[in-house]
């Protein structure tokens, strides 16, 4: 399954979300929960492609999440260390070989940029430095209120995640932004290195960070699809974007930053 079938299975999947949405959104008493959102994301992905339902999956652990210690290996694993990192919903290959795809997702009752930043980091980092045809296909799907949805995107970009939903900020246009390049270096240097640590550090008294792996500097962002429903005074929307390394270059250079990171955990021992 190449990229471009994936995406067409993101869309359907993205549809019947939306479905389920107006049916939510048009009982009387109707509360949309993040819950609410993924299950039916997830059956929309099941009622898209029925014969791949055995593929997909709610959580799969990040393949980094038990790295060690950063700051000094000897401190041992995040293994132990409280709730693994994983992505909210996986799709397995379809065949040996074949890339996987994952997909964090976000239903926004109150601002949230911290927790947006974060899976963007989370994607990046397991998409890793693999070539374009054959890396994990990442997406990030968020929704939720309209007077909260705007502000923890602004939030967001001001970090340098230009993560826009429509051209002029508003589905009156009625066509989708082009896609955006961001540099993960840059997110850090604006201050964007409380979203990548908060996902790393592991543990308490003293904390632990995990050893990133090697990823892409550069990454694009690609709005594929985005909705909205205004009832009265209240609005909702949705957006999902796919996140890759098209024509992008660069890694990140960990070992050029690690000299900035204020660990919390004792310094390596020096050998005597």
């Amino acid at each position: 399954m190449n990229g471009r079938d994936y995406r067409d299975w993101m869309l359907r999947a993205f549809c019947a979300t939306q479905g389920r949405l107006l049916a939510e959104i048009s009982k009387k008493f109707s509360y949309v929960s993040e819950e609410k959102v993924r299950m039916a994301f997830m059956e929309g992905l099941v009622l898209a492609e029925p014969s791949e339902a055995h593929r997909v999956k709610e959580e799969q652990v990040v393949s980094w999440s038990t790295a060690p210690c950063w700051h000094d290996a000897l401190h041992g694993e995040a293994s132990g260390a409280g709730r693994r990192i994983q992505h909210d919903v996986w799709i397995d290959p379809k065949n040996e070989g074949e890339p996987a795809l994952a997909c964090e997702l976000k239903w926004l009752k109150q601002r949230k940029p911290l927790e947006i930043a974060k899976d963007v980091w989370k994607l990046a980092l397991s998409r890793g430095t693999t070539s374009e045809r054959d890396a994990l296909r990442t997406y990030l799907l968020v929704g939720g209120e309209k007077e909260v949805f705007a502000p923890t995107l602004a939030s967001v970009r001001d970090k340098h995640i230009d993560l826009k939903w429509s051209r002029r900020g508003s589905r009156s246009s009625g066509s989708l932004p082009p896609p955006r390049k961001f540099s993960l270096k840059r997110v850090l240097d604006s201050g964007g290195d409380q979203s990548f640590s908060k996902l790393c550090r592991w543990g308490a008294n003293p904390s632990h960070m995990r050893c990133p792996p090697d990823c892409k500097d550069q990454l694009r962002l690609t709005c594929v699809e985005s909705w909205e429903k205004v009832v009265g005074a209240r609005g909702w929307r949705l957006a999902l974007w796919e996140i890759d390394a098209f024509s992008c270059k660069g890694a990140m250079d960990w070992k050029g930053y690690k000299a900035s990171v204020q660990f919390k955990c004792p310094p390596p021992v020096a050998a005597k």
